[in-house]
């Protein structure tokens, strides 16, 4: 009798693939493939990439975490990559394309060993030994053991190579504002530093350099009535609509005359002129609602010489709060004194065609207004600065700094390759292999700025033999340079995980030898266009 094959088992549709060729060969080629996707982004000189997604919104950016998330990547073993690198940007904020890189280069690296008869069980011991030992190095070759957070040029120094990986140009001036924005905002020592209190306002118009800096709460909105400027204010903040209350019970008004009517419609003005009295009265001199405010209300508003603004954001309310340190109302009366806001100015500035409404303010928010010509480079100058405070939060807890510039991992490289030549078992080939494809870093930074690759790497790799810790890659002169002078720096923290997040995923793809992919669920089938309206 002919033994029956797996996919006998398997309901009808089912996919199956084993075998190392098959499955291995065919996994590690699609992550490959992902990884060369993002490796022409990474480095100061790298490659933007237009990426449209289902909704037919057009991205326009290098930045590895948008061009993954937006190009919805089917493959199972590519979306495993995606994973990790997503994981990295969750919890680093920066370092995405390393991960895609450095994991991309492994596999690679893993695939000449499996085709020379090397077991994957030795490959995946050689690359978890190596990344133990790399990770023992890395601490000693700190060049920065702390920066002071408190210091513009130091956080400045240390927020520049991330902001230069995507917005090389224009690094200098974003670096300046992000720490600027970053040192207001973490004011309070006691209180843990929060991304959420660096925010970003879109003025569409001029040019990155035109960026400034606000010292409080910025809004794309403008104020519902005439009144654009108040100074010394005093916020009453509303999580509701500026209306009368209203009973949750249905109920009708019955008018026997013409007199009762134009009485109801008097009492009704009545009381929201008491309303609005006793919140002036208080001192507020500045209302902010969630919803509507209506014209009754508006005209009250105005003849009490109030500011009138309507925040539809709930976030934007609770930021709001935080920074002029206000407790939001449910109810339309006068506030009390712990539940009113202070900020010295609130007004509406004009910024190119876009109006702002600032609240500037000392309670550790801090607004980075962004000038740009398309909205394109708004958005992809707004992801650079989102990964520059991450590195910021990052420092709070973990300041060492290594060299930059390819040189942190040249160095890790060469010190591997040394090691992995001690061992004395099968492990040794992917030990070996792992030192190879840390060099991936340096040698894509000098491929995307034009370098002879092979002349250059075998001059970096004298320079490190020599015990040049710090030689990189100088992409203004295209030459080797020490990292440290040309002041290029990374954060120790965000090289750790994302080498721990690459080989987890790479270990993860070399242990799969079977694939079963089940077959799609269909839904119904989709109803014909003139389905609605035959009778």
């Amino acid at each position: 009798m002919r033994k029956q094959s797996f996919q006998g088992f398997f309901k009808e549709g089912t996919r199956y693939f084993n075998g190392t060729d098959e499955v291995l060969l065919r996994n590690i080629d699609a992550a490959i493939d992902l990884s060369q996707l993002t490796r022409t982004s990474l480095g100061p000189n790298g490659m933007k990439k237009i990426v449209k997604n289902h909704f037919g919104k057009l991205y326009v950016t290098g930045d590895a975490a948008t061009i993954l998330k937006e190009a919805e990547v089917q493959h199972p073993a590519a979306k495993m990559l995606v994973s990790a690198s997503q994981m990295q940007a969750e919890q680093i904020g920066d370092g995405t394309n390393f991960v895609l890189v450095f994991a991309g280069e492994c596999l690679s690296r893993a695939a000449e060993l499996v085709r020379a008869g090397i077991s994957t069980k030795d490959i995946v011991e050689g690359y978890q030994e190596a990344l133990k030992k790399a990770l023992e190095i890395l601490p000693s070759l700190t060049v920065k053991d702390s920066v002071n957070l408190k210091d513009q040029k130091e956080v400045e120094m240390a927020l520049k190579t991330s902001l230069s990986s995507h917005q090389f140009l224009d690094a200098d001036k974003l670096a300046e504002l992000v720490a600027q924005a970053c040192i207001n905002a973490n004011q309070n020592d006691k209180v843990k530093f929060s991304v959420d209190n660096v925010r970003v306002a879109k003025a569409l118009g001029g040019s990155v350099n035109d960026s400034f800096v606000v010292k409080g709460f910025v809004v794309q909105r403008e104020v519902m009535g005439t009144i654009r400027k108040m100074e010394n204010c005093n916020l009453a903040v509303y999580a509701t609509s500026f209306d009368l209350p209203e009973s949750d019970t249905k109920m009708q008004t019955v008018f026997k005359s013409g007199e009762e009517m134009t009485n109801y419609g008097l009492s009704q003005e009545q009381r929201m002129n008491e309303i609005v009295k006793s919140i002036a009265e208080k001192g507020v001199n500045v209302v902010v609602c969630q919803s509507k405010i209506t014209e009754l209300a508006m005209h009250y508003l105005e003849q009490y010489k109030i500011m009138a603004l309507q925040l539809p954001s709930n976030w934007d309310i609770k930021r709001l709060c935080r920074a002029v340190k206000a407790i939001p109302l449910l109810r339309i009366a006068a506030p009390t004194e712990e539940e009113i806001g202070h900020c010295p100015l609130v007004e509406v500035r004009e910024v190119g065609s876009t109006p702002l409404v600032t609240f500037q303010a000392d309670g550790g928010v801090s607004t980075i207004v962004i000038r740009g010509a398309t909205p394109n480079i708004i958005e992809d100058v707004e992801r650079s600065i989102d990964d520059a405070v991450n590195t910021y939060l990052v420092m709070t807890e973990y300041p060492q700094l290594v060299a930059g510039a390819g040189a942190c991992e040249m160095e890790l490289s060469t010190q591997v390759a040394k090691w992995a030549d001690t061992r004395p078992g099968m492990d040794q080939y992917g030990a070996r292999k792992f030192a190879e494809a840390l060099e991936i870093v340096p040698k894509t930074i000098a491929e995307n700025s034009g370098l002879k690759i092979a002349d250059f790497m075998a001059k970096l790799r004298a320079a490190h033999n020599k015990g040049e810790k710090n030689a990189g890659v100088d992409v203004l002169e295209l030459q080797v340079n020490d990292a440290v002078k040309m002041g290029v720096y990374d954060v120790l923290h965000v090289k750790e995980w994302a080498m721990k997040f690459a080989v987890e995923v790479v270990v993860t793809l070399l242990r799969v030898d079977q694939i079963c992919m089940a077959k799609p669920a269909s839904g119904p089938a989709p109803r014909a266009p003139e389905a609605r309206d035959i009778d």
